[in-house]
């Protein structure tokens, strides 16, 4: 007797959580990934920042005689600066996150 008054007080909460995941998985991020960014180049140093968003941003370097460097994640406003451990960087990119 136990297990059916368990059985009917659980299966309305199951079929909630059943209908109700798809429906957390599909709604859309609220969130604009930064944009307009930019850097400039100071000997090694890349000091780089987006202006639009509200997402992260992180600065990568492809370096020439070392392997790749990441700053550290920041927010649209901030400034992020990073340089190659030897010679300059090949590329800047940008990575943005939500």
């Amino acid at each position: 007797m136990t297990f059916t008054l368990f059985k009917k007080l659980l299966a309305p909460a199951a079929a909630v959580a059943v209908i109700g995941a798809p429906l957390m998985v599909a709604t859309p991020a609220t969130h604009a990934a930064p944009s307009n960014c930019s850097y400039s180049i100071d000997r090694r140093d890349v000091t780089g920042t987006c202006k639009s968003g509200s997402g992260q941003f992180r600065i990568h370097l492809d370096c020439a005689y070392a392997p790749d460097r990441f700053s550290t994640w920041g927010r649209p406003g901030e400034l992020r600066t990073i340089k190659c451990l030897v010679g300059q960087p090949r590329n800047v990119y940008f990575e943005v996150k939500n």
